[in-house]
């Protein structure tokens, strides 16, 4: 102040909000002086002046710093906005779109000007509409984030998957979301789908496949088996059978003897005529000719019992040949006997044979009999699972069809039947109504694929539940060479 030569100087205070910021001075340098009032009060005014200016100023400053960030900000966004290859737009709740950035014209093939003035329903696939509408009512009305998958047309008339993410703003009525390119993804998800299901499948057919081979190692076995102790059997039974004819003549010639020596010797001696009577000789020669008549019909029986189980098993049949199918039906039938047959708590079943004039069959006769036996023994399955008051039956009907040169097997039975749900999964692998440990659920499935692929024929099965069930089959005369 020296410096100056100030003589008199008056000080305003300024402030910005109450906090000093700076000090108004005003100098009298010539001479000193009392300030007047009207002078005090005058620099007063202009330093009020000031403090406003000074604030404006800092506030302009502010403006211009937030304005130049603003203007940066945006241009960042912009730039995100323009470069991003993610789908980014700004739509109305009225489903048009307001704003949209270069990516949907790279990946859809539209001008923004199409997508701006087309109606947003008309991109959506149809199928995927509903879900498109519950999702966007639920973002403008609820406020719930929008997530949302559909397919969206492109401009050649394809279709891409697009996944949506995005908020509503109800105080602007729009929009803001992101959409982003999921085809190849749900390409990806639709081939590993698929790839599942081929291995699953595949999966099934192998344990189908495993199975199978059991079994036919089982069923070879017991065929081979079979066909041995059948042939074993056969032998000595043959040796029984054929000399019944000549013990029957040696009985006759002996009967004719003793005959000849009574008419001669009325009178036999006391020792003979005992021994005659112990033996109660007139009935032994009255009922021998019997006991010999049962004798042949057992020899018989075994002979037809041996001659099933020979036709049953087929052990040779690595190819084709010309069967009596009524012969493989009967042969089914004797092994089943035992199950047939009347038991504690069931009458016995029932077998009605409807057999029409059929020719024999070009087929693989062990696997046809694989058939018949799954399907019987489910039959007496239905029947014992019934618990009918009625005798069970089972018919079994044959007829040949000229057109296509087939014929067709039927087997009904009055059990406990199936509902549509269970006829329908009959033939599916590993399906079985039976309990954990009973069924392998493969016996019907194997039967069908015997048919359907080793035949050329078909199976089908027919069922109602509290009635009883009736599978099918047809399969050509001949077969076609493979």
């Amino acid at each position: 102040m020296d410096q100056f030569q100030v003589r008199a100087n008056l000080i305003v205070p300024l402030s910005v909000k109450g906090i000093l910021w700076g000090l108004f001075c005003v100098h009298q340098c010539s001479d000193a002086r009392e300030w007047q009032s009207q002078e005090i009060e005058f620099i007063r005014h202009v330093g009020n002046h000031l403090d406003i200016a000074i604030q404006q100023g800092e506030l302009l400053n502010r403006t211009l710093q937030q304005s130049e960030k603003l203007r940066s900000l945006t241009q960042e966004r912009d730039r995100f906005f323009s470069l991003s290859p993610n789908l980014f737009c700004v739509a109305n709740f009225d489903g048009r779109f307001v704003r949209v950035n270069p990516a949907w014209c790279d990946i859809l093939g539209y001008m923004q000007e199409e997508l701006i003035a087309g109606d947003f329903w008309t991109f959506i696939h149809p199928e995927d509409e509903a879900v498109t509408r519950d999702a966007l009512r639920r973002l403008i009305h609820n406020n719930n984030p929008l997530l949302l998958q559909h397919r969206f047309r492109c401009a050649d008339g394809s279709y891409k998957y697009l996944s949506w993410s995005g908020t509503s703003v109800p105080e602007e009525g729009l929009i803001y979301a992101i959409a982003r390119d999921i085809t190849k993804r749900k390409q990806l998800e639709f081939s590993l789908a698929q790839r599942s299901e081929e291995l699953e499948n595949a999966l099934v057919k192998l344990k189908q496949t495993q199975t199978q081979l059991v079994q036919n190692a089982k069923m070879s076995s017991l065929g081979q088996l079979v066909a041995g102790i059948a042939h074993e059997i056969n032998n000595p039974i043959n040796f029984i059978y054929g000399n019944i004819d000549h013990i029957n003549g040696y009985i006759n010639a002996l009967q004719m003897i003793l005959n000849k020596y009574q008419k001669h010797f009325p009178e036999p001696p006391t020792e003979i005529s005992k021994l005659c009577e112990e033996e109660d000789l007139p009935f032994i020669l009255e009922d021998l000719p019997a006991v010999m008549k049962s004798i042949q019909i057992g020899t018989t029986r075994i002979k037809d019992i041996v001659l099933s189980l020979r036709n049953f098993s087929r052990t040779d049949e690595v190819k084709s040949q010309l069967t009596d199918i009524h012969e493989g039906i009967d042969s089914t039938i004797l092994i089943l006997q035992s199950r047939i047959k009347a038991k504690d708590s069931q009458s016995e079943i029932l077998i009605q044979r409807e057999y029409g004039e059929i020719p024999k069959v070009d087929c693989y006769p062990g696997r046809l009999n694989q058939v018949f036996m799954n399907i019987l023994s489910n039959a007496i399955d239905a029947i014992a699972e019934s618990k009918k008051s009625s005798k069970g039956i089972i018919k079994i009907a044959t007829r040949y069809i000229p057109v296509g040169d087939n014929i067709e097997i039927k087997f009904c039975d009055n059990g406990q039947g199936m509902t549509d749900a269970t006829c329908e999964k009959i033939f599916d692998p590993f399906f079985t109504t039976k309990d954990v440990g009973e069924g392998t659920g493969l016996g019907m499935s194997i039967s069908y694929q015997i048919i359907t692929e080793h035949h050329n024929g078909s199976l089908i099965c027919n069922s109602e539940r509290g009635v009883g069930s009736e599978f099918i089959m047809t399969i050509p005369c001949t077969r076609n060479p493979a």
